[in-house]
């Protein structure tokens, strides 16, 4: 937890700023993911025959996909910036370099404080390495640990998301063996664990918080 006071002039005042975390973001500040919903090969990835031009967006991309709506890095930043010009992260961990500590499959765990207030976030580049996937996990994780803080979170319950959800219902699930270790991942934000167990597994899904709705399977 941040250590310094924050001071305002009465309750209503903090409650604004509260209130601006949770603002609606203007259309341009608004970007479209395609996430792929179709079908993997046998050793997980998207086949090379699903990749073409997209119809909807123009842009070339796996389909079937649904575009979920998301604020990028820049936008998040601005907004806290906006809420709280001291606000603050920090990794979770150090290593002997004294350089922030990445977990077994390249995450990234943080603390993120706003209005004096730190919660927890999480962050990968989706297994791409170099610099420039430092600096997409770093955006990642300030994007999920700002989500506990009400920011841009209604984007999530849009019909985009909710079809996501549908087309994962519909794919047959396969039930986690019972030793590990094995690797699940969230069909809908997409972050992956590696487990030891099915017991493990199981009392993880009781309370995953991974986004607003977490569907997982074992890949």
């Amino acid at each position: 937890m941040d250590d310094r006071d924050i001071v305002f002039e009465d309750a209503a005042a903090l409650d604004a700023r509260r209130a601006l975390l949770r603002k609606p973001f203007s259309q341009d500040e608004i970007e479209t993911l395609p996430k792929y919903v179709g079908p993997k090969d046998a050793d997980g990835k998207i086949p090379k025959a699903a990749y073409g031009v997209c119809p909807e967006c123009g842009r070339r991309h796996p389909m079937p996909a649904v575009h979920l709506d998301y604020v990028g890095h820049a936008g998040i930043t601005e907004r806290l910036n906006d809420v709280d010009p001291d606000w603050n992260w920090e990794p979770v961990a150090f290593d002997e370099a004294g350089l922030p500590r990445y977990d077994a499959i390249g995450g990234l765990w943080i603390r993120l404080t706003v209005l004096g207030v730190t919660r927890y976030g999480y962050g990968d580049a989706q297994g791409k390495t170099g610099p420039n996937a430092v600096k997409e996990i770093i955006g990642d994780a300030i994007r999920n640990a700002a989500m506990r803080f009400g920011v841009a979170t209604y984007l999530w319950s849009k019909s985009e998301k909710a079809e996501h959800a549908r087309e994962y219902d519909e794919r047959p699930r396969e039930d986690p063996p019972v030793d590990g270790p094995f690797t699940a991942r969230c069909q809908s934000c997409g972050k992956a664990y590696t487990f030891e167990g099915r017991d493990q597994y199981e009392g993880f899904l009781a309370d995953p918080q991974c986004c607003p709705s977490p569907a997982w399977e074992v890949v």
